[in-house]
């Protein structure tokens, strides 16, 4: 799967990816809806304009912006992590709402039987994150993290609990 058709698995794309995966110049497909939406690059930062890459017909048209940021930093993390677009290997949680637990992708990599968890950040509070660490660190092996600037970065990194350090990871992974 390549060029346009990995929207299918991503969901959300911005112009950052269009470059990342060299669309430039090539047609928007008739499958794909650009959306425009006013947000801010992390949860506290001032709102912008920001256009949006969705599949047309799997309600994203209509999605609210920070759901739109979401799955396009997870979306950025994957091809960061030179994940394949493949839904066998890679599958995205388009649910908005994710309970402490619940990641936003799943990794199927190797012959683990057990995904790595992937989780995308903007500026959950502290107790939510470490509920979500501890919480992921009961169900899997690995947890991937995700945030769009340096300093969501450390501060991530900086709240990963001793025990856990060693079974997580955080990337920046600019969404826009």
């Amino acid at each position: 799967m390549a060029g346009w058709e990995s929207l299918r698995v991503d969901l959300a794309y911005t112009p950052l990816h269009v470059s990342l995966l060299a669309l430039e110049g090539t047609p928007i497909p008739p499958w794909v809806a650009p959306v425009k939406r006013v947000l801010g690059l992390t949860a506290d930062s001032a709102p912008s304009l920001y256009t949006f890459f969705v599949p047309k017909g799997e309600g994203l048209e209509e999605a609210e912006g920070h759901v739109l940021r979401h799955l396009a930093g997870v979306a950025r993390l994957r091809l960061l992590l030179g994940v394949p677009p493949d839904p066998k290997v890679w599958a995205v949680d388009r649910n908005p709402v994710h309970l402490a637990p619940t990641p936003d992708a799943l990794w199927y990599r190797g012959p683990s039987p057990l995904p790595v968890a992937v989780e995308y950040d903007v500026g959950y509070r502290k107790p939510l994150l470490l509920e979500k660490l501890w919480g992921m660190a009961s169900l899997y092996p690995e947890q991937i993290w995700g945030a769009p600037t340096w300093s969501r970065v450390a501060y991530l990194r900086g709240l990963i609990p001793p025990p856990l350090r060693e079974r997580v990871r955080v990337y920046r992974a600019p969404w826009a």
